[in-house]
This record gives structure tokens, C-alpha cells and sequence, in this order.
């Protein structure tokens, strides 16, 4: 199956995604007071990231079984920056 042609708007909306959880682990007081998940990433060196595997070509399965896309490859980005290891959570589209 080959993927459609990028657009623009891909990383725009998982960085996007990213702000908004930023924002509302930020203005939580629950979450104000107890460690950030930025700060359990930094402190585990691992992060995880929740996917959908059927979605190209944001989120797909390659042939040989290994997660691919654009989603897959910002998360990678950031793992790599934060110096984590990526450890991926498949989900179901439902819910």
C-alpha cells in the first residue's frame, strides 16, 4: 500500500496535541503538584506514546511488522532529543 503525498498540517497537529497536554497537565492543580510527565520521561528515560496502527500516513504497519509514519517519526524525534527510549502503546481508533 503506498502512502499518500505529506502535508503540512501532520507534525503541525501532533506538536499541536502535544501543547494542548502540556497546557492541561500544566493548569491541573492535581497535576501542578505531583511530577510532570515530562519529568517521569526525564526521570525513567523511557517515553511512551499511545498509536493507532491503521491510520497512513500519520500511523501505520509496515510489511515486516515495524511501526511507521509521521506521528511515528515526530515520537522518535522526541525520544531522541529527551534521550528515552520509545516504547509504543497500540490502540484502537474507538474511544
Amino acid at each position: 500500500m503506498k502512502a499518500r503525498a505529506p502535508s503540512a498540517q501532520g507534525p503541525l497537529r501532533c506538536l499541536g496535541l502535544l501543547g494542548i497536554l502540556a497546557l492541561c497537565a500544566a493548569s491541573h492543580p492535581a497535576m501542578a503538584q505531583s511530577e510532570s510527565i515530562l519529568q517521569k520521561v526525564l526521570r525513567t528515560h523511557v517515553l511512551t506514546v499511545g498509536t493507532i496502527s491503521g491510520n497512513p500516513p500519520w500511523e501505520f504497519t509496515t510489511p515486516d511488522g515495524q511501526l511507521d509514519g509521521y506521528d511515528v517519526g515526530i515520537a522518535k524525534a522526541i525520544a531522541a532529543d529527551l534521550g528515552a527510549k520509545l516504547e509504543f502503546v497500540q490502540t484502537s481508533g474507538a474511544g
